[in-house]
């Protein structure tokens, strides 16, 4: 039950923040986790399943009253992904085509394979914009600054926390549920919001820390 309230309070919040990328880690986290779950439910008892539905259409009655209430607010909020590509996401869009164009037509060998090395991102933007900024996006920052052999560093470990869901799912292991949330929010800000060079990853990197230990004492291997 003190799951479910903090799993509430923690959407209200997700929402309430009108923080885009949140609430499509959110979105894809609670759906992931719904399920998930469905593996560790006994597929004999009746009143879980009708509770689990119930839950299901309540969060999506309440879902759409807080959407009917700021439905303004987050149209305002979203609108600029549906416009020019290089001006999506609150001109995100353009530090990503700038990040991009430079790696790509280096036309060095060494920069493709390599990077252009650490900070160069904010060296980039520091020269075309006047402001050093961040990436933000681990891909395209891993690309610029460490090239291919970064990209590829960072997709294996992707890959590498794709098998350890798959095998705590194999293996009926409830921690892998938390551990797709964490996941999958890692992987979404790599993508649009970026998690190396912020501050608070430091908590992302405590809820694995927390998980892996708790996987070390069941003696799991992978």
């Amino acid at each position: 039950k003190l799951r479910r309230v903090l799993t509430f309070i923690l959407v209200i919040g997700v929402f309430l923040s009108l923080k885009r990328g949140a609430m499509v880690a959110l979105l894809f986290c609670l759906l992931g986790g719904f399920l998930l779950e469905k593996k560790f439910i006994n597929k004999k008892n009746l009143f879980e399943k009708f509770k689990r539905f119930f839950i299901v259409v309540g969060a999506i009655i309440f879902l759409f009253f807080i959407y009917s209430k700021f439905a303004d607010i987050f149209i305002e909020r979203f609108e600029d992904f549906s416009g020019d590509s290089k001006s999506f996401g609150s001109g995100r869009g353009n530090i990503y085509f700038l990040i991009w164009d430079d790696w790509y037509s280096s036309d060095n060998i060494i920069t493709y394979l390599l990077g252009k090395g650490y900070n160069s991102v904010q060296v980039l933007t520091k020269i075309k914009i006047g402001s050093a900024l961040m990436a933000h996006s681990d891909v395209l920052n891993f690309v610029h600054s460490y090239g291919l052999l970064g990209i590829g560093l960072l997709a294996l470990f992707m890959l590498h926390q794709l098998r350890i869901i798959l095998r705590l799912y194999v293996l009926k292991i409830k921690l892998v549920i938390p551990y797709f949330m964490l996941f999958v929010i890692f992987f979404f800000k790599s993508i649009y919001s970026g998690n190396f060079e912020i501050p608070n990853f430091i908590y992302l990197l405590i809820g694995f820390a927390i998980i892996n230990a708790s996987l070390g004492n069941l003696r799991i291997k992978f």
